[in-house]
C-alpha cells in the first residue's frame, strides 16, 4: 500500500513539473546577440475565406472544449489522437505532450478571419481561450475600421508559428497544419507594396502600419521565413515545394527592402530606423519618443540577417553599417539611466567614465547625432520636435523607462570589424 501511494505521488509530483513548465522551446527566433494545405501562401487570386471560416469553427470548437484543453496531459494525448487517423494512442514523451497541450492551448488564442495572435503571452500557451474572452487582452489594439488583428510585434504570431509547427511534427494533426496555414496567410498580409513588414494586420491606423524594425520585429518574421523556404525544422514539410518557392519570394523581396531602406548621411551608410514608409522607404516616426532615426538596436538585426546572406552585396551593406557604428561610439564610457555621482565635481553623471568600454546612443538623427526624446506632454517637445540632446531635459518616467544607451554594436564589431 506504501508502494502505491509513494507512486501516486511521484505521478502528481511529475505532472505539476509539467504544468510549470510552460515555456516552449524556441518559442521565438532571438536576433543573436541581441538584447531579444496550401491555402497558407497563395496567389491573391486564390481564395482565403474557406481559410479563415474553417479557422474560425476550429478555434470555436477548441473554445467550446477549454475545459480539456486545460487538463491533465494525458488527456490531451487521447484528444489529439482521437482526432488523428491512427486508432492506437502514440506513445508521446512528457516535453512532447506539453508541446501538443501548448499548441492546442495557442490555436484557441488565434485571431478567426485574420490568422495571426496579438503580442506573445504565456496565456496563449497556459490555457485555452476562454468563450468570451477577448483576443487582444496583451495589446488591446483594433483594427482602424474596428475588430481584431494580430500582430508581428512582442514575439507575436511567429512565436506561435513555431510552436504549431513543432506540434505538427509531433502529431501529423490536420489542425495544426491547418493553423500554420491561416497563419502564412496573415504574414503575406504583413508585407507591404516595397517588401517590408509591417506590425500588424489589418491595419491600425498609425505607426503600427509602417515597416517595423522595432523590437527586431521584422528581422524574426525574416528569419522564419528562411527556415520555412529552406524546410528546416521545425517547419519541414509544413509547406508544399511550390509554396517555398513563394516564401522564398517574399523572403527575397525583403532583403530588397533592407537594401534600398539603409540610410545615408553625405553618401555614407549607416544603418535603419525603427520604423520605415511602407512605400518610399524613409524612416519614420513611432511612438512620440521614436523619431525619425538611426537606431544603433534595432539595426543589429537587419545586419545579423544581412552579413550571414550569401550574396557580396548584402554582406557590403551590413559592413558599412558596422563601419559607421565603429565611427560614433562614445569610448570609455557607461551608461547609468538614474545617474551617478562624480566625487570630483559633485554633479550627476548619465554618461561616465570606464576605462575600454564603449557605448552607443539608441538613437541618432538623421544629421548622426545621439539623441533622446519624450513624450509630447514635455513642454519642450514642439521646440525640439522631439529631438532632445540633453538628457535632463526629458521626464524622469521617460529617462528611466527606456534603453536610450546601450552596446548593441560592439559583439558585431568584434566579430566582423576587428
Amino acid at each position: 500500500m506504501k508502494k502505491l501511494i509513494l507512486q501516486i505521488l511521484i505521478l502528481l509530483f511529475a505532472m505539476v513539473l509539467i504544468a510549470c513548465d510552460t515555456t516552449p522551446d524556441d518559442h521565438y527566433i532571438p536576433i543573436p546577440p541581441a538584447s531579444s494545405g496550401s491555402s497558407g501562401v497563395v496567389d491573391s487570386g486564390s481564395s482565403s475565406d474557406s481559410v479563415s471560416n474553417s479557422q474560425s469553427n476550429s478555434q470555436s470548437d477548441s473554445s467550446s472544449s477549454s475545459s480539456s484543453s486545460s487538463s491533465s496531459s494525458s488527456s490531451s494525448s487521447s484528444s489529439s489522437s482521437s482526432s488523428s487517423s491512427t486508432t492506437t494512442t502514440p506513445d508521446y514523451t512528457e516535453k512532447e505532450l506539453q508541446t501538443i497541450q501548448q499548441a492546442d492551448n495557442a490555436i484557441t488564442w488565434q485571431i478567426p478571419d485574420v490568422g495571426g495572435w496579438d503580442k506573445y503571452c504565456d496565456d496563449h500557451i497556459k490555457r485555452a481561450r476562454a468563450a468570451n474572452e477577448k483576443y487582444n487582452k496583451k495589446s488591446g489594439w483594433t483594427a482602424k475600421g474596428g475588430g481584431y488583428l494580430g500582430t508581428i510585434d512582442n514575439e507575436g504570431t511567429y512565436t506561435h508559428m513555431a510552436l504549431i509547427a513543432q506540434a505538427y511534427q509531433i502529431t501529423k494533426d490536420a489542425k495544426y497544419k491547418q493553423s500554420f496555414d491561416f497563419a502564412m496567410q496573415f504574414i503575406k498580409n504583413l508585407q507591404t507594396p516595397n517588401g517590408g513588414f509591417a506590425q500588424v494586420y489589418p491595419k491600425r491606423g498609425n505607426y503600427s502600419d509602417y515597416v517595423t524594425l522595432n523590437d527586431n520585429a521584422m528581422a524574426n518574421v525574416m528569419l522564419m521565413l528562411e527556415q520555412i523556404y529552406k524546410n528546416n525544422k521545425p517547419y519541414t514539410d509544413m509547406l508544399t515545394e511550390a509554396e517555398r518557392l513563394q516564401v522564398k519570394a517574399m523572403y527575397d523581396r525583403g532583403i530588397d527592402f533592407f537594401l534600398k531602406a539603409q540610410i545615408s548621411i553625405n553618401g555614407v551608410k549607416t544603418g535603419w530606423c525603427a520604423q520605415h514608409n511602407a512605400t518610399t522607404y524613409a524612416p519614420e516616426a513611432g511612438r512620440d519618443y521614436e523619431r525619425p532615426s538611426i537606431s544603433g538596436s534595432e539595426s543589429m538585426g537587419v545586419i545579423y540577417i544581412l552579413i550571414n546572406h550569401q550574396d557580396q552585396a548584402c554582406k557590403d551593406a551590413a559592413l558599412a553599417a558596422l563601419r559607421w557604428f565603429d565611427s560614433v561610439k562614445i569610448t570609455d564610457s557607461a551608461y547609468d539611466a538614474k545617474g551617478v555621482e562624480n566625487k570630483e565635481t559633485g554633479k550627476t553623471e548619465y554618461i561616465y567614465y570606464v576605462k575600454g568600454k564603449n557605448l552607443w546612443y539608441r538613437f541618432y538623427d538623421l544629421q548622426g547625432n545621439g539623441f533622446y526624446s519624450d513624450y509630447k506632454s514635455n513642454k519642450k517637445w514642439t521646440t525640439y520636435n522631439g529631438y532632445f540632446y540633453d538628457i535632463t531635459e526629458i521626464s524622469a518616467e521617460r529617462r528611466t523607462g527606456y534603453a536610450w544607451m546601450g552596446t548593441w554594436p560592439q559583439n558585431y564589431i568584434n566579430k566582423y570589424l576587428k
